[in-house]
């Protein structure tokens, strides 16, 4: 006779984090409610806190080595940012086709994560996680 195993532990599941209340845009307006210096998108989220995106940007920046003004490379990260700064689910969702160029876009965004560099969401902010789409483009050449 076989001792009854003993019974399995359930795995943890987390809830998804709360996204503030989506916004519907105006008739004849694109959808996405938050851009800024044309590297950050906020799909579909009021987010009114523009130090906010103008830190996220320079935290960014401050990691990333964009190769030569006017390479023809362009790349999209998606992430998103939790109440307490936290960063997760840092993904590449548009490829420049460049492998070096996507993950220097990323190790961008990874380094400023670990640091926690762009801070804990603003107080004023309702949701629990802020959905980014940042561009990486190289500076036009003048």
């Amino acid at each position: 006779v076989t001792p009854p195993s003993p019974p399995r532990a359930q795995p943890r599941t987390e809830p998804a984090p709360r996204v503030a209340n989506p916004v519907e845009p105006l008739p004849g307006e694109t959808p996405g409610t938050g851009t800024h210096i044309a590297n950050v998108r906020i799909e579909g989220v009021q987010f009114e806190f523009p130090w906010y995106l103008e830190n996220l940007v320079e935290q960014v920046y401050r990691r990333w080595s964009p190769p030569p003004a006017g390479t023809p490379l362009q790349a999209e990260v998606a992430f998103t940012i939790l109440r307490d700064g936290t960063v997760r689910d840092i993904r590449l969702i548009v490829s420049s086709r460049n492998f070096t160029f996507d993950l220097d876009a990323q190790g961008a965004i990874e380094a400023a994560a670990q640091a926690r560099a762009f801070g804990p969401l603003p107080g004023g902010f309702q949701g629990d996680a802020l959905p980014i789409a940042f561009y990486f483009r190289p500076r036009p050449v003048r």
